[in-house]
């Protein structure tokens, strides 16, 4: 599983990151043709893109924007561990909760399931970024063309500049509307599994080691 796992986080750096580079030699192109001229003329057209999807990607990667939607955040199996201990009367430091769901993950979850959970959850996250990276390139351009227009009074390219808002609005759209669908029903899942195992999880919220865990270790 180490390895799908880092398959997964692979993509879900270069998704991001390259569809920001694509996204941003259109706006280049559509806004400032001598540097893209400049960049082909030199040779370091394909270097440069290269570099900067990657280092794009790295740095989406690393940033937590945007937060997840309140329908999203109460999902979260580590949230319903959270309200278990509650109910329990366990008193758990912040952050236990999430430790003790990958706990769970890592251990005791199906090797089909906890891949479906990192192959959707990453796929969530890459759209979360895409519809960010799409909303954030259309006020650029909408910015920029009316800076255009206010000194200039006239937009070159006029109607490739619209094509190119209406398509990072039509991503934004679908991307941000369909990001969490998916991984909703694996969300569900989850909890699903942790109700049926809820003897497991208490017993884990008083007792704050694994027994069985232990035993197979020596």
């Amino acid at each position: 599983m180490p390895g799908s796992f880092g398959i997964f986080e692979t993509f879900r750096i270069l998704i991001p990151g390259y569809l920001a580079a694509l996204y941003c030699a259109w706006y280049l192109t559509l806004f400032w043709p001598k540097a893209t001229s400049y960049f082909v003329a030199s040779g370091l057209g394909t270097a440069t893109f290269l570099g900067v999807g990657l280092l794009a990607g790295l740095l989406l990667y690393l940033q937590k924007v945007p937060l997840d939607p309140p329908e999203i955040e109460k999902l979260l199996p580590s949230k319903a561990i959270l309200r278990r201990a509650s109910d329990l009367g366990v008193t758990v430091r912040q952050g236990d909760e999430t430790d003790l769901y990958f706990y769970l993950l890592n251990n005791y979850f199906s090797d089909s399931m906890r891949e479906r959970v990192f192959y959707y959850g990453n796929i969530y996250r890459a759209a979360q970024k895409t519809w960010l990276i799409s909303i954030s390139f259309a006020c650029l351009t909408l910015v920029t063309a009316a800076i255009g227009c206010l000194f200039t009074h006239s937009l070159q390219n006029a109607w490739s500049k619209v094509v190119y808002i209406l398509l990072l609005a039509i991503v934004f759209l679908l991307a941000q509307r369909s990001a969490g669908n998916r991984y909703k029903e694996i969300l569900y899942g989850q909890r699903k599994w942790l109700e049926m195992r809820q003897p497991l999880v208490d017993k884990l919220l008083r007792d704050g080691h694994d027994a069985h865990a232990a035993l197979n270790k020596s």
